[in-house]
């Protein structure tokens, strides 16, 4: 049996050092509050990352867990500019969670649903 919870750990880390790279690769140095400033994006990582994480170990085929991963891919782009922007709506973590972790987990969802689909043809 594959210990789906493990893979959470990586996840967990992905996009706070996503934000960290752009902003380091735009600006040329790293956030004024370094490092800490980049762990409100960790429940928003945590969040995606666990539901993916199960999503994956369900999948009973390859295909299922190839379009379950490309609706989380397909998605990113616009889950980090919301979690980017969620701060003029929210206070943080709770604008990360729901403009970047939410428009995951759907996509994921989507995603999952279309290779159960896939499955059944």
């Amino acid at each position: 049996m594959r210990a789906w919870y493990l893979w959470v750990i990586p996840f967990a880390f992905c996009w706070p050092l996503i934000h960290l790279a752009v902003f380091s690769a735009r600006f040329g140095r790293l956030p004024p509050g370094g490092v800490a400033d980049s762990l409100v994006f960790l429940p928003m990582s945590l969040a995606s990352g666990a539901v993916l994480a199960v999503l994956v170990w369900r999948a009973r085929s390859r295909e299922r867990r190839i379009s379950t991963v490309a609706g989380y891919l397909a998605v990113s782009p616009c889950a980090f500019c919301g979690s980017l922007m969620s701060g003029l709506s929210f206070s943080q973590p709770t604008g990360t969670l729901i403009y970047g972790a939410v428009p995951l987990i759907v996509g994921t969802v989507i995603g999952y649903a279309l290779g159960r689909v896939w499955d059944q043809q």
